[in-house]
């Protein structure tokens, strides 16, 4: 998998539904319809999956 980069996170751009760009270490950002990003980061805990949302840009 690819990583994030500066770049590619400026030019992500809204499609009619949400999509996610991951890094491929749980690392992911969110793009909505409405423009909207939101980090999340994907890890375990207690054999369990989580995830965690860093903030919001909008």
């Amino acid at each position: 998998m690819s990583r994030l980069t500066n770049l590619g996170i400026r030019l992500a751009k809204a499609k009619s539904s949400v999509y996610t760009l991951f890094d491929g270490r749980g690392l992911g950002l969110r793009i909505e319809p409405s423009g909207a990003k939101r980090w999340h980061f994907r890890f375990y805990w207690q054999y369990k999956q989580q995830r965690i949302s860093f903030g919001f840009n909008g």
